[in-house]
């Protein structure tokens, strides 16, 4: 279980003496108490944790907000779908943008087209005119048959999804995270066992909307795994 922490404001984050000590120890458990009590106050003396109230302490994390550059296909299926759908809701990614955050990269690339219902068989249609494979909500094992090094997914996209970017459509990385415990095919094609370093280095790196990024879980019905795994799994500090 995950306890709710206190909002210090900005991308601050609080935590307690006892979640500071016993993160120390899960990451080294020969490193002992009184040595973890000295590094908490010894952090306190630099100025790099500073104390908000009676054994709560918190420290400032900069993290940028998620970018990512597509690929060439990426750009070239958004760009022929708003010149034949202009009124089409959608958003998409792709497989590879996951790389920034793998022990193991991807050797292959998909790009995913989640569209509002009504409009899947036509941006399907559309994006078959060119010479990139395109399968229309395929499960694991047909895509994993006939897939090729570049290949395009579509699908329905699921309502009140995280909102994209506007101006690329590019899914949101909270949208993206909670997909992985999807039981579809978004949720097989990374190993579990890369799980842990993935959300680990996300957090770190980017501002995450955890009360969008829950929302969304909700939704899917996913919120209790994705809680159970950030809290049991990995050195993650919820805000909510």
């Amino acid at each position: 279980m995950v306890e709710k922490r206190k909002e210090t404001g900005g991308d601050a984050q609080a935590f307690t003496t006892r979640e500071f000590i016993e993160t120390l120890l899960k990451i080294n458990p020969e490193y002992g108490e009184r040595k973890a009590y000295r590094t908490l106050q010894h952090l306190q003396e630099q100025g790099r944790i500073t104390k908000v109230s009676r054994g709560h302490y918190t420290f400032k994390i900069s993290r940028k907000v998620y970018r990512y550059r597509a690929s060439s296909l990426m750009k070239s299926v958004r760009r022929k779908i708003e010149a034949a759908f202009p009124k089409c809701e959608f958003q998409i990614f792709e497989l590879q943008q996951f790389n920034e955050f793998l022990q193991h990269p991807l050797d292959y690339n998909a790009v995913f087209v989640e569209t509002i219902h009504g409009y899947e068989e036509k941006v399907s249609d559309l994006l078959r005119s060119g010479d990139v494979l395109v399968m229309r909500d395929p499960d694991y094992t047909r895509f994993q048959r006939y897939r090729t090094d570049e290949v395009i997914v579509v699908c329905r996209l699921i309502t009140d999804s995280p909102a994209p970017c506007p101006a690329s459509k590019t899914a949101s990385l909270e949208k993206l995270l909670v997909d992985l415990f999807s039981k579809k095919l978004t949720g097989r094609l990374i190993d579990r066992s890369e799980y842990r370093r993935l959300f680990e280095e996300a957090f770190s790196r980017y501002s995450i909307n955890e009360k969008s990024m829950f929302r969304y879980a909700r939704r899917r019905s996913q919120e209790k795994e994705i809680v159970s795994f950030i809290a049991e799994e990995t050195l993650i500090h919820l805000m909510i």
